[in-house]
């Protein structure tokens, strides 16, 4: 019983650090709309944060901070290869300008970005203590 309540508390903290906007938005209009929460619209970084928004998500797909360029897919700060589920294969090599939405499956799907979903929006501290740093960002010495 005490090891339930434990966990709960703990859920419920972490969980505030996830939230969804309450309205749908363009995958533009995500990074103004989570502001709005004072929250950041970014790709679930960690393993634990994407299984949190899993949990939390109640909505049928939400936006991800993941864009289509010519190098490749880019997440919070770069190129990133992750480990990730396309519902489509195809969606991996999408056109250059899609954006990613996730559905409640796990899985990703390129998206015309001007379509309508709500955003996925992360505590800034959460954010700022798992980005990774782009080589010119780690200083020396």
């Amino acid at each position: 019983m005490c090891y339930f309540f434990q966990l709960s508390i703990s859920i419920s903290g972490f969980s505030a650090d996830i939230e969804f906007t309450y309205d749908r938005v363009t995958w533009f209009g995500a990074f103004d709309a989570c502001v709005a929460k004072q929250r950041v619209f970014t790709f679930p970084i960690a393993a634990k944060h994407f299984r949190l928004v899993m949990l939390k998500m109640t909505k049928k797909t939400v936006w991800v901070e993941y864009f289509r360029y010519e190098i490749g897919w880019v997440g919070h700060a770069g190129v990133q290869k992750l480990t990730i589920a396309w519902e489509n294969p195809e969606d991996e090599n999408a056109t250059v300008g899609s954006c990613a939405i996730l559905k409640p499956t796990g899985m990703l799907s390129a998206r015309n970005c001007m379509e309508y979903h709500f955003a996925a929006c992360m505590n800034p501290n959460l954010f700022e203590a798992r980005r990774r740093q782009l080589p010119s960002q780690i200083s020396k010495g």
